[in-house]
Parts: structure tokens; C-alpha cells; sequence
């Protein structure tokens, strides 16, 4: 037994009077199939993509802006220098900030470019691309956060 309605949920059983063939698809169903699609915009799985490539440089970006900032405001405080001799050569050459945000950019583009190759690489075998991300995007920005705290330490101590 059942308390629904036939008529409202379900939907009506095809027409089987021998013109058209059980399940068939008319012109009608491709054209509702379309429409359906170009109102989601892309495809499940590559929204899906989108999603992880976003999250992913998204919480990259966040912590070497953590990075890059704490630096930047510990470096105008006297007493504190920088200990990355990479980065001690680049500031003297093209100044503090400049220097900094270039060699932010630089590690961005570089962490991104391999992580996305990576991806693109993966999907053809058995690893997914979200573990691959994860492997490329979380260790970096963990690393990124953990020197942006040890930053924010020596600034307050």
C-alpha cells in the first residue's frame, strides 16, 4: 500500500503503440538533456575538478599571504632579520616586499604547476587527483603556516 499519488509521482509510462520503440529517445529528451547541462554549466566530474583546484590554491594562497605578511611587518621591527639566505639575496636586490611577493609567486607557481601536472597526469591510472592534491597542496601550505607562526613568535617574543 501506498499514500502517493499515481498521477503527480510518477512519471507517465511511454507510449508503446508500435510507432516508437519502449525507452527510445525523441528529439525532445536530447533537447531537456542539454538544457539540463547548460544550466549546471560544466559536468559533475569537472566541477568536481574545479572544486579541489580551488580549494587547493585557495588554502596555498592563504597561508604564504600569512607567510609574506608576518614577515613583511617582522622585518620592519629592528633587531629582526631574515634567516632564508635565498630570501636575504633577493631583498637586497629588489628591496623587502618586491622581493618577498616574487619569491611568493615564484614557490605559488612552481607548487601549482607540479601539483596540476600531476593531476592531469593521474587520472589516467588508479590514483585520483584529489589524493595527488592533497600531496601537493597540504604539505606546502602546512609548512607555509608553520613558518608564519614561528614568525609571529619571534615577533612577539
Amino acid at each position: 500500500m501506498s499514500n502517493r499519488s499515481p498521477s503527480h509521482d510518477y512519471p507517465a509510462e511511454p507510449e508503446q503503440d508500435g510507432s516508437r520503440e519502449v525507452g527510445r529517445r525523441t528529439p525532445r529528451h536530447l533537447a531537456d538533456a542539454l538544457a539540463v547541462v547548460s544550466r549546471r554549466g560544466t559536468p559533475g566530474p569537472v566541477r568536481a575538478q574545479r572544486r579541489q583546484q580551488v580549494a587547493g590554491i585557495g588554502v596555498l594562497v592563504a597561508a604564504q599571504l600569512a607567510d609574506l605578511l608576518v614577515t613583511v611587518y617582522g622585518l620592519s621591527l629592528p633587531g629582526v632579520v631574515e634567516a632564508n639566505p635565498v630570501a636575504v639575496a633577493v631583498m637586497e636586490t629588489l628591496g623587502t616586499v618586491p622581493g618577498l611577493v616574487l619569491l611568493s609567486l615564484v614557490s605559488l607557481g612552481a607548487v601549482v604547476s607540479v601539483t596540476e601536472a600531476a593531476a592531469r597526469h593521474c587520472r589516467a591510472t588508479t590514483v585520483t587527483p584529489l589524493w595527488v592534491r592533497c600531496l601537493g597542496y597540504v604539505p606546502f601550505a602546512l609548512l607555509s603556516f608553520a613558518v608564519a607562526g614561528h614568525n609571529l613568535l619571534v615577533i612577539l617574543l
